[in-house]
């Protein structure tokens, strides 16, 4: 029979073994809760590590990816594990610019008739972006470079002979102003004498205005006069009175005093 002495280190050899056992059986019953993103799962697990949890369970991380504790952390029962899904994207998105247009008027071409001088081209605005996601939202929006084209504007030369204001719809205008008009040729501009406030001479097409309600520059048609640039001021020109300019005294005086409608062209 075995001595006394080795039943004591049998006995101690079988102790040690079932707390092993023991040991690995709470091991192998450890469970972990696991959040990745938008999906939360309970995971039971062998592993004594998260980084082998993780490769046990094929849950691949990119290099952007956060974890909520060490990779090199043991694993406790009960722990939870949150992962956070980090993206950038290169983001690159171009707007149209139209084309404005510049209109042009010809009081020798027939009303209703536009001529395309220059068609113009479109221009267009390009930005780089750098968004980040964070578990498939958009956190962030960086700007990264801007590119702009600038337009070239159009040339479009509208007809005004003959025009009357039924047909205005067909001519681009901002507003139609009921105004009172009156009529003034050369040497009948006070101090100014055969010049109007722009230096231009008086005459057909130059008419009078108040500058604080249509500036000087400004292109007109006047009903029943005709096309009109507003070139000149007056000391009784205010508010909505408008004097149009003329060859001769004589037909200037034709015009009286009169309503009329003027419109404000583009």
């Amino acid at each position: 029979m075995p001595k006394q002495s080795t039943w004591r280190v049998l006995l101690a050899t079988l102790a040690a073994g079932s707390l092993a056992v023991a040991a690995s059986a709470r091991h192998q019953a450890t469970t972990v809760t696991l959040v990745d993103g938008a999906t939360v799962r309970e995971i039971t697990t062998t592993a004594r590590e998260v980084k082998g949890l993780l490769e046990a369970h094929h849950v691949a991380l990119d290099p952007l990816d956060r974890v909520s504790v060490s990779l090199e952390s043991p694993v406790t029962d009960g722990m939870r594990i949150e992962l956070t899904r980090i993206r950038i994207d290169a983001v690159t998105e171009t707007t149209r610019i139209a084309a404005p247009v510049r209109h042009t008027y010809d009081p020798d071409l027939r009303a209703g008739i536009k001529v395309v001088l220059s068609p113009g081209t479109d221009g267009s605005k390009t930005v780089q972006y750098k968004d980040t996601y964070k578990n498939g939202e958009r956190v962030r929006r960086d700007v990264v470079a801007v590119r702009t084209i600038q337009p070239k504007s159009a040339v479009v030369r509208i007809g005004l002979r003959g025009m009357r204001l039924a047909s205005r719809s067909a001519v681009p205008h901002k507003r139609v102003l009921s105004m009172t008009a009156t009529g003034y040729g050369p040497g009948e501009n006070g101090r100014w004498g055969n010049r109007t406030a722009t230096g231009t001479r008086v005459g057909y097409g130059k008419v009078a205005v108040d500058p604080r309600l249509i500036p000087l520059g400004t292109r007109l048609y006047v009903e029943g006069y005709g096309f009109a640039i507003a070139a000149d001021t007056g000391s009784a020109i205010r508010g909505r009175r408008i004097d149009l300019g003329f060859g001769t005294n004589r037909e200037a005086r034709k015009v009286g005093r009169r309503p009329v409608k003027v419109l404000i062209l583009r």
